[in-house]
């Protein structure tokens, strides 16, 4: 009966060790990072062939440069390399409320001259095209102001649409301008441009 009760005695001390220890780090632990490359950096050239026929249909229907839709998802997903591009098919990095369809990731946010982490809630999409499609829905609809959509549609340049990015509420990267024309530039997407 003595050794019965060690036994249980023990078992109890170590689930009470186990829980002591355990759910301060499970109460601590963070989301995964929405930018974290899970993978390889996909090959620049065969993200793009991926999403440059869509990035053509959206730009004859909404009038926005195929050229500057690719640039920022590559750009926004690493070429398609990272957790919130590969698994969720997010490539723009649209958030939402919190909801059945979201994915709670952590998001890096350029606030008081210095880079942050916070939790945000994502948008999972069925596939790349899924995504392309809203981030067109919520351009249009001025979820980043009013007028962004308008001059993105009406710009001289993918320099000029850069600076209009950088300068909504789109983006928080100070070297935002820079990253995404260096990308247009480098891949010579204005090829895809109608």
């Amino acid at each position: 009966m003595r050794r019965h009760l060690s036994v249980k005695g023990g078992r109890l001390l170590l689930a009470l060790a186990v829980l002591l220890i355990g759910l301060p780090l499970i109460l601590t632990s963070q989301p995964p990072h929405a930018t974290q490359v899970v993978h390889a950096k996909e090959n620049p050239q065969r993200f793009i062939q991926q999403v440059a026929p869509h990035a053509q249909l959206l730009s004859k229907a909404y009038g926005i440069k195929a050229s500057l839709l690719i640039g920022q998802a590559a750009l926004s997903s690493n070429y398609g390399g990272t957790l919130l591009a590969s698994k969720y098919h997010n490539l723009y990095g649209m958030t939402t409320s919190r909801n059945p369809h979201a994915v709670l990731l952590l998001q890096s946010v350029y606030q008081n001259n210095r880079w942050t982490s916070r939790p945000n809630y994502y948008t999972v999409y069925a596939s790349w095209q899924d995504s392309m499609d809203a981030y067109m829905d919520a351009l249009k609809s001025g979820q980043w102001g009013d007028s962004l959509y308008t001059n993105l549609v009406t710009h001289k340049s993918n320099d000029e649409a850069a600076q209009f990015l950088a300068a909504s509420s789109y983006t928080t990267d100070p070297d935002y301008t820079n990253k995404l024309t260096n990308i247009i530039s480098r891949y010579r997407l204005t090829q895809y441009d109608n």
